[in-house]
């Protein structure tokens, strides 16, 4: 079987954190944070939030080192229900809808590049009555990426791996030289991160803002999903999960701080694409076209990265007899899970053309942080089973555990509906749980 190495592990792990969010949260937090202080507190305490996750999964996949990541824990370590319920919410809503968001970001920042003729030109493919099923050259271009992408993938886990480590090279190094070349600008003014704070300190303020910096640092799992495709995934595993994480946090600080030395926070509030501006201020206008461009590298990492973990959970299921087994098939030449890839893709392609992806995803953060939740508890199962109660071992798993239950909090009060709906449209499984064909799940 094809296996990724160390640097081909270690750029999964940063090229699904790094996405559009560390170009747009900072602009949404200075609307509720209006000093430098609390801005980059909140993004160091999110560096610690991650930290504390790649040293959760990094016993998981030391214990578990399968294919299918929370599937394959939360099976094991609970039930075989709770591992069904996380494949069909990542088949149906997560991974598949991640992927359909990916793919439109994708064609919309490559117009933002060409600014191309017609993008928005829209066509109906289907009416029924009041209903129209209409598709837009965005649309197609976004179908068009996730078909790409999803080639790559069957092609086996080395492409899939090369592409990952060019896509995270490449966009590690443009963020290094925009922070680099940032903190030297003649145009930064570094007494904008002395301004105090002109309204004090907001508790709920500050948490609904880090709770955008947590989602920007998201994505740091991708490589326990393949941990059979990965040579030595006891070691290796923990060690790029890590090192992933520390390197992604200390750009995202060195870039925040570049935000804060270009733009006083009142010009920031609200902007969503900041460091367009915070280019345009630095290094004279053009940013918009040089922002959209890294962006869109970012966006086709976490696009490759999310293609290629998403499609081993259900490989995992078929492996245990669910989606009555069609998804466990690996390809006879490149030993990749090519159904799995090839279903994941339609019903991503079918989200695209829906276009209500961004709400199931809205949905479900209630249930998909519960499921982070779970992780932790199951960590600690581990630790105590294995008698390895260092005290790394338990202030990480114990920081991530009260992250995850803050952020389950504050999403309930702030979004009471939205996580109902989403505890049915997960609860929907039950049944299916019930009448799938099932396998015996062994502990190992």
């Amino acid at each position: 079987m094809q296996k990724l190495g160390f640097i081909g592990t270690l750029s999964l792990v940063i090229g699904n954190i790094i996405g559009v969010g560390i170009f747009t949260t900072t602009g949404f937090m200075s609307s509720y944070l209006d000093s430098p202080l609390y801005i980059m507190l909140a993004w160091l305490i999110g560096a610690f939030y991650a930290l504390s996750g790649a040293k959760v999964y990094g016993i998981l996949a030391a214990e578990y080192p399968l294919s299918g990541g929370d599937y394959q824990y939360l099976a094991r370590a609970f039930h075989p229900l709770a591992g069904y319920l996380f494949g069909w919410a990542a088949f149906f809503v997560t991974y598949s809808g991640s992927i359909a968001a990916l793919g439109i970001a994708a064609a919309y920042y490559l117009n933002g590049i060409f600014n191309l003729s017609g993008f928005e030109t829209v066509y109906t493919l289907i009416t029924l009555g009041d209903f129209q099923l209409n598709i837009s050259h965005s649309k197609i271009l976004a179908i068009v990426f996730i078909l790409i992408f999803s080639w790559i993938s069957y092609r086996g886990i080395l492409l899939s791996g090369t592409f990952q480590i060019v896509l995270t090279t490449a966009i590690f190094l443009l963020l290094i030289g925009f922070a680099f070349t940032g903190t030297l600008s003649p145009a930064a003014d570094y007494s904008l991160l002395s301004i105090d704070s002109q309204t004090g300190f907001s508790l709920s303020g500050f948490l609904s803002s880090l709770i955008a910096v947590l989602f920007s640092y998201i994505g740091w799992t991708t490589a326990v999903y393949v941990a059979e495709e990965i040579k030595e995934a006891k070691k290796v595993l923990p060690s790029a999960l890590r090192l992933g994480v520390i390197l992604v946090g200390i750009i995202y600080i060195w870039i925040n701080m570049v935000y804060l030395i270009a733009l006083p926070i009142p010009e920031m509030k609200n902007v969503i694409n900041i460091a367009t501006p915070v280019f345009d201020t630095l290094w004279g206008k053009g940013g918009g076209v040089v922002i959209s461009a890294i962006i869109l590298i970012a966006v086709f990492s976490s696009l490759n990265s999310t293609i290629l973990s998403g499609a081993r959970i259900y490989m995992a299921m078929g492996r245990d007899g669910y989606f009555w087994g069609i998804t466990k098939d690996l390809h006879r030449k490149f030993q990749s899970p090519y159904k799995s890839i090839l279903f994941q893709a339609i019903w991503s392609i079918i989200l695209v053309l829906s276009g209500s992806f961004n709400q199931l995803l809205s949905f479900v953060i209630f249930v998909i942080v519960a499921f982070s939740l779970m992780a932790s508890f199951i960590s600690f199962k581990v630790i105590i089973k294995n008698q390895k109660f260092s005290a790394p071992n338990i202030l990480g798993i114990g920081f991530y555990g009260l992250f995850c239950l803050t952020i389950m909090g504050n999403t309930l009060i702030e979004r009471p509906t939205e996580s109902i709906i989403g505890i049915i449209l997960i609860s929907i499984a039950f049944p299916f749980y019930y009448f799938d064909k099932k396998g015996t799940i062994n502990n190992i």
